[in-house]
């Protein structure tokens, strides 16, 4: 059953414009959409599930990463940024490392919004967030989220 719907993902994932994202590995999904990585044997997916889609200034956000995976994956490293500000950084910048025993894990990441005022603030809008699953030193899965910052 698994090696069917395996078969099915990657069918699928030809037919909506498969790309190529590394060395032996067929990625698909897009923007807001859970991303799959498949190499060989393995299987890899991951999603961001916020607990609101705006937040307000100096709000906690609370950002559930799920994970899945065909196998057991030991030292994985989520890596999870995003809200860049005027100049260039990122004010949502979290890694932690994990384990993923198949199916799959969810982490969660508790972060305090950015302020919207002052000389140091940010702009009230969409921004977006990035979780990134990293294995052996390569990017074996990335997926994106917008979210709005109000004041």
């Amino acid at each position: 059953m698994l090696k069917k719907l395996v078969i099915v993902l990657v069918l699928l994932g030809f037919v909506l414009s498969a790309t190529s994202y590394m060395t032996g590995f067929v990625t698909f999904g897009g923007f807001e959409n859970p991303f799959y990585a498949i190499s060989g044997d393995m299987t890899v997916s991951m999603s961001i599930i916020t607990d609101t889609e705006v937040y307000h200034s100096g709000e906690y956000m609370e950002a559930r990463i799920s994970t899945a995976s065909n196998r057991d994956l030991d030292s994985v490293i989520i890596k999870f940024y995003g809200i860049q500000n005027k100049v260039g950084s990122y004010e949502v910048n979290k890694e932690q490392i994990v384990e993923i025993k198949a199916p799959g894990e969810e982490t969660v990441f508790l972060v305090v919004m950015p302020r919207c005022y002052g000389c140091a603030g940010m702009e009230s809008g969409e921004y977006e967030l990035t979780a990134e699953l990293i294995y052996n030193n390569e990017i074996i899965a990335s997926t994106t989220k917008t979210v709005e910052l109000v004041k």
